[in-house]
């Protein structure tokens, strides 16, 4: 039955990434990165992850996380826009450039080939089915099924809703962009966008975007 699962999983993914990067190579990256990242963002008392399988669009995050190429930054163009700044205002601005906007001048554009393939998978909702490594049990959820965990009282000091966008990679396929949002009942939640890099055949957190104030 598990074989059964994985291989409508795996088709799943098949199906919304057609015609683009390497089937095989994306689905499997995509389930070590989503184990990475709700991994990263789960407090450690969570004893089941509840996955929503319809995954966010960029529609339904673009007010709290812009997601522009343009808007991009090295490290050393950061800094030298903040040496720049004659006003305070100015400055501050570019503070807040370098803090949020600014990446490594070697990943540039690693992050901006991973920034435009996360704005076109994540154009419309697909249904995610990817099995994934977490360190307690998991099940996914459909949208209705949310409402009912929801109140469910028995869950609401043992477990966690993740909501997932679909992944963005670079051209290289070593770093991934991908939003998490996490409810955790009584317990209050989350919500990011992060960066994930490959480092010794691992995901690690590289950068995580801050949200959007205007």
């Amino acid at each position: 039955m598990r074989g059964v699962f994985v291989s409508v999983a795996l088709l799943s993914l098949s199906l919304a990434f057609q015609g683009q990067t390497p089937t095989q190579t994306r689905e499997t990256l995509s389930a070590t990165l989503y184990s990475a990242a709700i991994s990263n963002v789960s407090p450690s008392w969570v004893k089941q992850f509840l996955i929503v399988r319809s995954t966010v669009p960029y529609a339904r995050t673009d007010l709290g996380f812009l997601v522009d190429p343009d808007l991009l930054l090295s490290d050393s163009e950061a800094s030298q826009r903040y040496a720049q700044a004659s006003s305070k205002a100015e400055k501050h601005k570019a503070l807040h450039d370098e803090l949020c906007n600014a990446v490594p001048d070697a990943d540039r554009d690693a992050y901006v080939s991973a920034i435009r393939d996360y704005l076109r998978v994540n154009q419309n909702s697909i249904n995610l089915d990817v099995p994934v490594s977490l360190p307690q049990p998991y099940r996914f959820l459909s949208d209705d099924e949310v409402l009912t965990f929801t109140h469910d009282p028995n869950l609401q000091t043992t477990a966690s809703i993740f909501w997932v966008s679909v992944i963005g990679f670079s051209r290289d396929m070593n770093l991934g962009l991908v939003y998490v949002r996490r409810d955790a009942y009584a317990w209050g939640g989350s919500a990011g966008l992060y960066a994930f890099k490959q480092q010794n055949g691992k995901w690690q957190l590289a950068s995580s975007f801050c949200p959007n104030k205007s």
